[in-house]
């Protein structure tokens, strides 16, 4: 199974194929690709793309369904899907050709340089995968199969992304220009104590106590709000070193 070098597959908002949007209105075809990019390497069985088409909804014979899409795929856009007789297909692309794929894998490195404490390597790398995400994945695939399986992974990721990288950003010193974003994820992701409490230390690192003593009360009666609870331990901890005046450098990062 080696890969072709001219295809690129974005699936981290709307469909693209080689950097330009999706032209082709069947929605099978938009599902069949989609499900191949994202287990490039490996078989995907007839059952699980027949699913994932939709097709047994749609055709009296949903697996002659699947082959005809999968042969004009590789005739519309010049792709090589190998077929496994009795078993299933699979795309003939490396992995870094599929932007999801680059986007778990730069995910992943960045997280084991956050537990490693490399925080130029996590800004960088967290910062790379961050600017991958176009829109919501699968933005114009109406696959709840993909929506179940993928969907909600990926944004968790995106998500531990941004603490990373806004972490690193405050490791390295750039307090001021992180306020803005925090910000907007506080309001965003009122939920997300991480976000409260990286704003507070941001803020009170830029030399604003008042703004994080009230970052603090918006993030209490936020908190009450959305989990019907009192904040928690980090944010606590940044709350109560503030409150001790602990020389900004010396508040660590939570």
């Amino acid at each position: 199974m080696t890969g072709t070098a001219e295809v690129r597959i974005g699936l981290l908002g709307p469909l693209l194929v080689d950097g330009r949007p999706w032209v082709v209105r069947s929605p099978a075809w938009r599902k069949i690709l989609a499900a191949l990019a994202l287990n490039v390497g490996v078989v995907v069985s007839y059952e699980t793309l027949i699913e994932a088409a939709g097709l047994a909804q749609t055709s009296k014979d949903p697996k002659k369904a699947l082959q005809a899409c999968v042969a004009r795929l590789e005739a519309r856009f010049g792709l090589r899907i190998g077929n496994q007789p009795g078993v299933g297909y699979w795309l003939d692309i490396d992995s870094d050709q599929v932007d999801v794929l680059c986007f778990v894998r730069l995910c992943t490195q960045s997280r084991r340089s956050a537990e490693a404490g490399q925080w130029r390597q996590v800004s960088e790398t967290a910062g790379q995968a961050l600017r991958m995400y176009r829109r919501r994945p699968f933005a114009d695939i109406d696959s709840p199969f993909l929506e179940t399986e993928w969907a909600s992974y990926l944004e968790g990721l995106r998500l531990q992304a941004l603490r990373d990288r806004i972490r690193a950003d405050l490791h390295l010193g750039r307090h001021e220009s992180v306020i803005p974003e925090l910000e907007d994820l506080t309001r965003r992701h009122p939920e997300e104590e991480i976000f409260w409490a990286l704003l507070m230390l941001a803020q009170y690192r830029a030399g604003s106590r008042p703004a994080a003593k009230r970052t603090y009360e918006a993030a209490r009666g936020a908190i009450q709000r959305e989990l019907d609870l009192d904040p928690g331990e980090v944010v606590e901890d940044v709350r109560t070193q503030i409150r001790s005046r602990i020389p900004a450098p010396d508040i660590s990062v939570p």
